[in-house]
């Protein structure tokens, strides 16, 4: 009746654990985190352990030697697991140094003892200090369980003290167990079923199961948890970044605006204003003359030319290098040949590089400009523009625009090079503005030499 007992309570117990591991088998295939692995091999060794009594009915363990060799190896392999487990479930080498080493040396520890312990049962054949090593490797290990639930616990952290409740079940049920097989073994206590030593020892096997597991799920919440947080992080800066991008071309729009309401303002308006008074000063003097029309005329071409200009600084279909290119050939071609200047512009094949109006627009003024002061200072009937680009080199993203404007003139004296500074600086700011630069030589003539990144 009492054997009956005895194997109906082991296989209920080896039952509950082949379940917690095949569970704990899903989800190391599911997460392939060496946790699970480890945690399996420890129940693995539990259950082999416990699956004793079978084994010896089976004739596997025909003897009392091979059942104390088992029942010596087996739990010293779980426990093997068992430090190994512990260290990757509390992941120690991110939290607790200490105890990680602690349990790496009581790790070789447990390998040491088998070793051992296998050299004086096959080499020295003395069973007798075979059971004298086990039996101070079990009093070790429960001072070494002793000092890591104490030292967990002072931790006072969820995940520790799950671990640390689980140990201290573990040590309490193998250490009444290792009492009540004491007292048996000196007929100090009757074998009873509730006083069977393996019956405390599978309770405290269980608890410890199902601290570790809570754990394990805890774990895993925290883990989901922080990746949900990462990922509404995420979300949250990705959509602050929209919101930035969106605003920054608002805001930019709305400076073009404001820049296009101005020129419009400086420059049409004042065109305007010019023509119209013009116009109402020659019909109150009476004035009807060839030269009074031509200066009408003139106002008037000058602000059509400005109107095509912003026309086309504003037109996204122009915003290409090509479009940059031959808009500066042609507007180069027309302002000089009207000052009687001969002009020689080369022409190359571009990519099909994308650029802001901004870009467009500040290369293309500081040409205005210097192709003005060209006019106004240089005195020469050429001038030479050379157009290049430079591919990217020595580990830079970007190519160069390359733009050079050389007059052969007489270059600038002292009184028209202070003239001229203003515009100068102007010129220089506007390459600056789209991170290039502007330089001038005036060894001979007067060189100006653009450069201007872009990125293809």
């Amino acid at each position: 009746m009492l054997s009956s007992l005895y194997d109906n309570a082991n296989l209920i117990f080896i039952g509950m654990v082949t379940s917690m591991m095949l569970y704990n088998a899903i989800k190391f295939l599911q997460l392939r985190n060496k946790t699970y692995l480890y945690y399996m091999a420890y129940m693995l060794f539990i259950i082999i352990y416990f699956s004793r009594s079978f084994l010896i009915h089976q004739g596997l363990l025909n003897s009392k030697e091979h059942t104390f060799i088992f029942s010596t190896i087996v739990p010293m392999m779980a426990y093997f697991c068992y430090y190994r487990f512990a260290i990757l479930f509390l992941e120690l080498n991110k939290t607790m140094r200490k105890l990680e080493f602690f349990f790496k040396a009581m790790q070789l520890g447990v390998l040491a003892f088998i070793v051992l312990f296998l050299l004086c049962v096959f080499v020295f054949d003395n069973f007798e200090l075979g059971i004298i090593l086990h039996d101070v490797t079990r009093f070790v290990l429960i001072g070494a369980s002793i000092y890591a639930i104490t030292y967990t616990y002072q931790k006072k952290q969820k995940l520790t003290n799950y671990f640390a409740t689980g140990s201290l079940f573990l040590t309490l049920g193998g250490a009444t167990a290792f009492t009540l097989s004491t007292l048996q073994y000196n007929g100090s206590l009757p074998n009873t079923f509730l006083a069977s030593p393996l019956l405390y020892f599978m309770f405290g096997i269980i608890v410890e199961l199902l601290c570790f597991s809570l754990g394990l799920s805890y774990k895993e919440f925290i883990r989901d948890a922080a990746k949900r947080n990462a990922e509404e992080s995420l979300i949250r800066e990705r959509a602050h970044a929209e919101v930035m991008r969106v605003t920054a071309v608002m805001e930019t729009r709305e400076q073009e605006r404001n820049r296009i309401a101005k020129e419009l303002h400086d420059d049409l308006g004042s065109g305007l204003t010019e023509i119209k008074l013009l116009c109402e000063i020659y019909k109150k003097n009476g004035i009807n003359s060839n030269f009074e029309i031509e200066k009408i005329a003139t106002s008037s071409g000058a602000l059509i030319d400005k109107l095509s200009e912003i026309v086309w600084a504003t037109n996204p279909r122009h915003d290409t290098l090509s479009s940059l290119l031959v808009y500066i050939r042609q507007y180069a071609f027309n302002f000089l040949d009207n000052a009687n200047i001969k002009c020689h512009a080369n022409t190359i094949d571009v990519p099909a590089v994308p650029l802001t109006s901004e870009f467009r627009r500040n290369v293309f003024l500081t040409i205005k400009e210097a192709l003005n002061n060209v006019v106004k200072y240089a005195s020469t009937d050429k001038v030479e523009i050379k157009m290049e680009i430079k591919l990217p080199e020595n580990g830079n993203p970007n190519a160069l625009l390359l733009i050079h404007i050389i007059d052969f003139g007489k270059g600038f004296q002292n009184q028209k090079l202070n003239e001229t500074t203003n515009g100068l600086y102007n010129m220089k700011e506007r390459m600056e503005g789209i991170s290039g630069k502007f330089e001038v030589d005036l060894t001979k003539g007067v060189h100006i030499k653009l450069t201007a990144p872009l990125l293809l």
